[in-house]
């Protein structure tokens, strides 16, 4: 792999982003959703209180990780702490998958969210991406439990402690 860096995604990321979304996600609907959350988040980040960071290989993204200071409600209520963090996306290009990408990301934010006084990293994957349970259980996260009534696909929660 070439020189990799890891920093707040910004304007000129946009494209690389949606290539890393549109290589894992169908339907021009749900991509257009999710940059336009992407487009908010790096030109008014406060506004929604979502951020984004992308791991660069040459200039070029080729992974991206979401989160929240603040978990939605719902998340919150499977949580060990009272200050915890969440991940709300976390993706890497398929041409770069298994090739440490995903642990660098999942590193940099635990990294983030023990720096900045979070006790608590949350995430959420649906059984559409059951493939990355294993992923994040290897990685020290707790399967929490189910989120109840999310769409059509079963969305487990987990968690993981980092102070």
């Amino acid at each position: 792999m070439g020189q990799v860096e890891i920093r707040e995604a910004t304007v000129a990321d946009i494209l690389g982003i949606k290539e890393i979304y549109s290589s894992w996600m169908d339907g021009e609907d749900q991509i257009s959703f999710f940059m336009n959350l992407v487009i908010q988040s790096i030109n008014d980040p406060k506004a929604e209180e979502w951020y984004f960071v992308a791991v660069q290989q040459d200039s070029i993204p080729i992974g991206i990780v979401g989160y929240r200071k603040t978990p939605i409600y719902i998340l919150a209520t499977f949580a060990d702490t009272k200050k915890q963090l969440q991940v709300t996306v976390l993706m890497v290009h398929k041409n770069f998958t298994n090739k440490g990408v995903g642990c660098a990301l999942l590193s940099y934010i635990e990294h983030f969210a023990s720096k900045n006084d979070y006790l608590e990293v949350l995430l959420t994957s649906s059984e559409r991406w059951k493939n990355s349970w294993s992923f994040y259980k290897k990685f020290g996260y707790c399967d929490k439990g189910e989120v109840p009534n999310t769409h059509e696909w079963h969305t487990k929660v987990f968690s993981k402690l980092v102070r």
